[in-house]
């Protein structure tokens, strides 16, 4: 049985736990940023410990709105808003775009 669950991450954000400079996987593996200091990790710490892994992920609405995601994105990979969105852009048109077997009918 996993040890974290999909609500973890909403559990981080309303314990008011910076998510910046660590990850988590299901088996309860924790990995910290060299950066991450020992306050952050405790209070990773204390809510994984009240952490239901079998409770449910909140709605895709708790509070987070489209700019907030695409710049989190955007943080996490080392680049900026426009950039992010660019690509974004791109894997949209290709996603569009015909397939080879689309194209020779």
């Amino acid at each position: 049985m996993d040890k974290i669950g999909p609500s973890f991450g909403s559990e981080l954000r309303a314990a008011g736990v910076p998510l910046e400079g660590f990850a988590w996987g299901a088996d309860g593996q924790l990995t910290f940023g060299p950066d991450v200091p020992q306050s952050v990790r405790d209070q990773v710490a204390a809510v994984l410990a009240a952490h239901d892994p079998s409770a449910p992920a909140p709605p895709a609405s708790d509070g987070l709105t489209v700019d907030d995601v695409v710049s989190l994105l955007a943080d996490q990979q080392g680049t900026t808003v426009d950039q992010l969105l660019t690509r974004a852009k791109s894997l949209q048109a290709a996603k569009a775009a015909p397939t080879p077997a689309q194209r020779m009918e």
